[in-house]
Formats: structure tokens, sequence, C-alpha cells
């Protein structure tokens, strides 16, 4: 997460950029002072007046000199590693007070009280007013008025520019000059300070909603990660208990089968009846936990070290003879729909023969006799995609969101085929996952429904990673997830 910058460390490296960009400004202003100046002069005074020429020239060349000094002074300040602020501050007065001065040099060669550069002032306490406070600004548009004032009361126009209105005495011209020029300046502290006053309290208004919202953010993190942590102890208890409960739960249907054949001497009918259906329960049980164990391997490891090509019209061959016989025992029919030339989908080859497994064999549990399941696939520019259909009681449209929660079965379902641990399509769905992939469900009650998975053709593109618990991949996971 981005750090966000204290306030004040933000304010200091703001005003440092910008007294940056006034020295990179300053050197346009001392070509435009010799070039303009000089068309006030030959303007005002003629041609001849090579003095005043001179004299411009100086006054900018002056400003380009004191101008090196200020990069140099600028350089130093942003080395040094203390009180930057406070030396910016000192340096950002020194330079409005110096070109305050230079400017007003400037007004009195190129005609005094009626020197088009009179109005530039506004430009020195529209910077005071962004670089430093608002008291600041207020104390240099005072100071630009007075030095407006020395220019304007002292500094004669040229002869030939008659300024005196007709009825009006010759000594109150300046004045009213100064008036207004004091008025512009004060209207200029007032709107700049009022502007950068507001912009400065949204800008601390902002700053402390990314604080805000850093430090939200930093409790979602932390909430995240304990979640996280939490997650993958429960996984690791699941998977643990239901490690330790298939062998136990293996020899004791394996025990019950013996003496239920008659292995282990004769049974009598009723006793034999009961075996044979604590056997059924011990399978259910067993089951339950090859799909617990299947589960947390999908959801706690990463396939990228187990990538290889995995050709889709192969895999779903060996799904679907895998499933015949329990197929032709229902009455219901398998389509291979899988075009042969198909490219390979670089994937976990066990986890989309589980996948394949899971929505095929799902497709025959709730199809009755009769009826059809449709294995198809197809190409969709780097996507592989791959669908299951079948002609089954369907799925109601409020039950669908919930197909991929574990241990969720939907009504219909219960009804059609009690038997199921609800964990088939949990499977499947982190399977997809696990790779990338995407997985949606269309179904109508009463006519069927068709599971579509698309894998991405060059498969996971995050970073090799083992699995979070270690021997997790280790597990013998053989019993499909039916």
């Amino acid at each position: 997460m981005t750090t966000v910058v204290p306030r004040r460390q933000r304010h200091e490296i703001e005003l440092i950029g910008r007294l940056g960009w006034l020295i990179a400004l300053r050197w346009l202003a001392a070509l435009a002072m010799a070039a303009f100046g000089s068309a006030v002069v030959f303007f005002y005074f003629g041609p001849g007046n090579w003095g005043r020429f001179a004299d411009i020239a100086i006054l900018a060349g002056g400003v380009a000199c004191y101008n090196i000094v200020y990069l140099y002074w600028w350089r130093d300040i942003i080395r040094s590693g203390e009180c930057r602020e406070r030396r910016a501050q000192f340096f950002a007065n020194v330079q409005i007070g110096v070109d305050l001065l230079a400017l007003t040099g400037y007004a009195f060669l190129t005609g005094g009280c009626v020197s088009p550069v009179l109005s530039h002032y506004v430009f020195h306490i529209v910077f005071a007013s962004i670089l430093l406070s608002a008291e600041a600004a207020y104390c240099w548009a005072f100071a630009g008025v007075v030095l407006g004032g020395i220019v304007i009361l002292a500094g004669a126009p040229p002869a030939q520019f008659a300024i005196t209105p007709e009825g009006v005495e010759v000594g109150r011209v300046p004045l009213m000059i100064l008036a207004g020029f004091g008025a512009l300046l004060a209207l200029s502290a007032y709107l700049a300070t009022s502007i950068v006053r507001r912009l400065r309290r949204r800008e601390r208004q902002a700053h402390d909603y990314l604080v805000n919202i850093q430090h939200k953010g930093e409790l979602l993190s932390k909430a995240y990660r304990d979640l996280q942590a939490t997650q993958t102890m429960q996984t690791g208890y699941m998977r643990r208990v239901s490690h330790e409960l298939r062998s136990p739960l293996s020899a004791i249907s394996s025990s019950l089968q013996v003496v239920a054949e008659g292995y282990a001497g004769v049974v009598p009918d009723r006793a034999a009846d009961i075996v044979r259906r604590a056997h059924d329960r011990v399978e259910e049980m067993l089951r339950l936990v090859n799909d617990l164990l299947a589960l947390t391997r999908a959801r706690t490891t990463r396939p990228r070290q187990y990538l290889e090509p995995v050709s889709l019209p192969v895999v779903a061959g060996e799904v679907l003879q895998l499933l015949a016989d329990r197929a032709e025992q229902k009455g219901v029919g398998l389509v291979n729909a899988v075009p042969a030339e198909l490219p390979a989908v670089l994937a976990d080859r066990e986890g989309i023969v589980q996948l394949m497994t899971n929505l095929t064999a799902n497709g025959v549990k709730y199809t009755e006799h009769g009826g059809r399941v449709t294995v198809s696939g197809y190409q969709d520019g780097q996507w592989l995609a791959v669908s299951v259909a079948d002609t089954g009681i369907g799925i109601q449209p409020e039950e669908i969101p919930h197909l991929f929660e574990e241990f969720y079965r939907t009504k219909r379902g219960r009804e059609f085929q009690p038997v199921g641990t609800g964990l088939g399509l949990a499977i499947t769905k982190a399977i997809v996952d696990q790779h990338e992939g995407r997985i949606s469900v269309d179904s109508e009650p009463g006519v069927g429904t068709t599971f579509l998975v698309r894998l991405p053709l060059e498969g996971p593109h995050k970073d090799e990673a083992a699995a979070q618990e270690e021997g997790l991949d280790d597990l013998d996971i053989t019993a499909p997830a039916w």
C-alpha cells in the first residue's frame, strides 16, 4: 500500500519544487526584460536613447546573474537534511524582495508612471500568496505599493505623453494612479490568498481522508491476513482429521465386506443385511473423507509445478469410459462431442480429470432413464471451453448461486438421489479457480443443466509455490468425488 506523505513534509517538497520553477521562469523573464524593455524604450523615447537601452541590458543581465546564485542556493537547500522548509521560506522571501526591486528599476527605465510593467507587480503578489503565508503575501503587497508608489510619484513619464485629463490638476494625476495601483495590488493579494487558503484547506481535508483510508486499509489488510491464517489453520486441521479418518474407515469397510461375503464364516441373513448396510454407511463416510481431502488439496496448492499439456479429447474419453457402466445401469446415454483437433491446455492433469469426472458424474446422477449427458469442447481465442450438458431434473433459478457452496445440495436433488456429500461442485469450483478459469451454469427445471468451464490455454499465470501445508500433495486421493 502506498504510504501517505506527512502533510508538513509534502508542503516542504512542494515549496522547494515551486522555488525551482520560479528560478526556471526567471531565465525567460531576463530575456523578456531585454526584448520588451528595448521595444518600450524605442516606442517611448525614440531610437537614439542608447543609454537607456544599455541600462535595460545591464538590469536584465543582473537578473540573470543573481538567478545563477539562486540556482546554487536552491540546490544547496535540496541537499541539506534539516530545516529545509525554514530555509526555503527565507529563500522565497529573498527572491520576491529582490525581484520587486529589479521590477522597480525596470519600471523607471520603461516609462515611470506610464510604464506598462507596473501591472507585473501583481504577479509577484500572486507568487507570494502561493509560496508563503497570507500574512507574508499582504506584507509584500504593501511593499509593492510602496515601491510602485515611488515609481509613480518620482518617475516622470516621457515628454510626449500628456496623461493629465482636462480639468484635473497635474499634481493629482500621480495620486490617482497610485490609488488605483494600490487597490489593484490589495485586491490581487486578497483574491490570491483567498483561493490559496481554500485550496490548502481542501488539501488538508484530502490528506486527512488519505490518512484515514490508509489506516482503514491497514486494518483491512491485517484482518485479511488473520482470516487467511485462520482459513489455513482450519484447512490444515480438516486435512489432518480427514487423513487420519481414512485409514480406519478403509479398514472397517474391508472388514465388513469380508464378513458380508462370508469369508469369515457363515453369517445369518439378518446379520449379513445389517453388515451390508453398515458397509454402505462406511463407504459413504469414506467418500466424504476423500472429497474433503480433494477439496483441501484444490484450495491450498498451486498447480504451477504440476502443469503439463493436457488433451481434452483424451481426458473426456477416459472419463466417459470410467462412467460408462454407471450410465448404462441407469439407462443414460453418454455422448462425446469433443473435437479431436482441439489444442492441448496447459493444466494440472489430475485436476482436469477430477473436474470432468465430477461434472459428468453429476450429470449421470441427476438424469432419469432414457436421458443423456453430452460432453463437448471448443476453442474461444486464448480460452478452451468445456461443456457438460445433461437432460436431467434441472435446478431452480434461486438455487444456482449456492451450487458451489460446501455441502450444498438442491431440494430436488436430495429427493431424486438421497446419497451425496454436496462437495463435488465445490471441488470443481476450486479446481477452476486454481487454474484461473471461469465456470457458469445454465439450467431449466425439468429440461436439464449445462455447466460451462473456460480455461486459459497458457495455464495460470501465478508464480510457482509449494503447498501451504507440508505433505499435502503426497496424499493418495484416488476415489472420484461422486
